[in-house]
């Protein structure tokens, strides 16, 4: 990557009579061939590799007997000084290294609308910028014209990917979706119809709301997908505690795809319903809130202490309502002393 280049001197000077043209070209060449080789050892690569601007034609360049000095002044080290004794000079000169990429290629010659995997893809050496070093890159994405074995594989040759599910044999309205019916297929994006479903096997239970032929893209407005919840093994009532031996999983098909249900029972433990339930029900997120654990005038068990230190129990008379984390107010019957604390469980508290 060569950047453009100024040629910048701090002393130039002219040939003189004593210093033919022929001389001074040579003197010129042998300090840029001095300069690519320092530059090629100091960066690590040949000295093919090594790029000068074309050159001022109007440079005289003096030979130096003793060899000239040659160093970075400044930190972006593409600035080389060059400086002689004697005779007494100093240029400077810009400098580039160029750096090969190993970049991506076709393995094999690939046809349009291929769908591009790691078996496909092959590297060498090059010192473009147009194309793609990473297979992370291309792995996965469609091509979008054909590509002979060996040809780098550029951005305007790619296309994104999209996965679909593609219906292998016509499924009338109401039919449940099974495994021979369709298929996961990855196409070029601009090929799938809006709104197509994910490219995800379709959750068991799954049924289509219209007639469907044979290749057709299935679209999520098509599918009314069943979906894994928890539902009710019995009927229970609104104010119950909930327990994880009232529910199993369970399937239901909904095209709602905005209405949420439990799909497992945990962090559902010290919550109470909010309604009636009937058997077979799924469970959603209104029909439960945190269970009162605790009612003014109960008993309530209090320990007070550090975890792994000591600790003490005693009986206390709550003052109020409070369910799971809230404050209760509790009053010692023997004493009449008030305490408070925080609830923890069905009729316990931590003393605060």
């Amino acid at each position: 990557m060569l950047a453009k280049c100024i040629l910048v001197c701090c002393s130039m000077f002219a040939a003189g009579p004593a210093l033919a043209a022929e001389s001074a070209a040579a003197a010129r060449d042998k300090l840029m061939q001095e300069v690519k080789a320092w530059v090629g050892v100091q960066s690590g690569v040949s000295a093919n590799r090594v790029e000068i601007a074309p050159l001022d034609a109007r440079l005289r360049v003096a030979s130096c007997p003793a060899g000239a000095n040659l160093d970075f002044p400044f930190p972006a080290r593409d600035l080389v000084r060059a400086r002689c004794d004697a005779p007494a000079w100093q240029v400077f000169i810009p400098v580039s290294v160029r750096v090969p990429r190993n970049m991506i290629v076709a393995g094999a010659t690939l046809a349009r609308g291929h769908v591009l995997t790691e078996a496909d893809l092959g590297s060498r050496e090059a010192a473009g910028t147009d194309g793609f070093e990473a297979r992370a890159s291309v792995v996965g994405r469609v091509l979008k014209r054909e590509l002979a074995k060996g040809s780098p594989i550029l951005a305007r040759d790619l296309e994104d990917a999209m996965k679909v599910v593609r219906i292998t044999e016509a499924v009338k309205a109401g039919d449940a979706l099974k495994a021979e019916s369709f298929r996961l297929e990855t196409v070029a994006r601009t090929l799938a119809p809006v709104g197509a479903a994910p490219g995800v096997a379709p959750a068991e239970g799954s049924r289509v709301v219209r007639d469907l032929p044979a290749g057709h893209i299935l679209l999520a407005e098509e599918l009314s997908e069943g979906r894994r919840v928890l539902v009710a093994r019995q009927s229970l009532a609104a104010g119950q505690l909930i327990e994880a031996s009232m529910f199993e999983p369970g399937v239901i098909t909904s095209r709602d795809r905005s209405q949420r249900y439990y799909m497992e029972f945990g962090g559902l433990e010290f919550n109470e319903l909010t309604r009636n339930i009937q058997a077979g029900e799924p469970l959603r997120p209104g029909d439960v809130r945190p269970a009162l654990l605790v009612r003014r005038g109960q008993s309530v068990i209090l320990t007070v202490g550090s975890t792994g230190g000591l600790q003490v129990t005693l009986r206390a008379e709550a003052q109020n309502d409070a369910r799971m984390g809230e404050q209760v107010q509790l009053k010692n019957p023997e004493s009449g002393r008030a305490l408070s604390g925080i609830v923890t469980g069905k009729g316990a508290a931590r003393g605060m």
